[in-house]
């Protein structure tokens, strides 16, 4: 992102352009941590799943990129890695 943002050429190593991820704002996730921290009592020793809820495939998100920002990003599909599992 930053360096399609600077114009730089964007390459981007992806497995696959279908693999879907739910990506949430820092802003989001950082109001989620201080309102666990102000619950603390009722929070504590919970597992706390912070998500937007809205799934969005690698695909989707590089082509809202390059509507942004009006520049193309390469995607070089290097096939299945373990991480994909997730």
């Amino acid at each position: 992102l930053a360096r399609v943002l600077s114009g730089d050429q964007a390459v981007l190593q992806v497995s696959d352009l279908s693999i879907t991820r739910d990506f949430l704002h820092i802003d989001d996730a950082v109001r989620a941590m201080i309102v666990a921290a102000e619950n603390i009592q009722s929070c504590k020793g919970h597992i706390i799943n912070v998500c937007s809820g809205e799934e969005r495939s690698l695909g989707d998100v590089i082509k809202l990129v390059e509507n942004i920002s009006g520049r193309k990003i390469v995607a070089k599909i290097t096939g299945a890695s373990s991480a994909d599992q997730f």
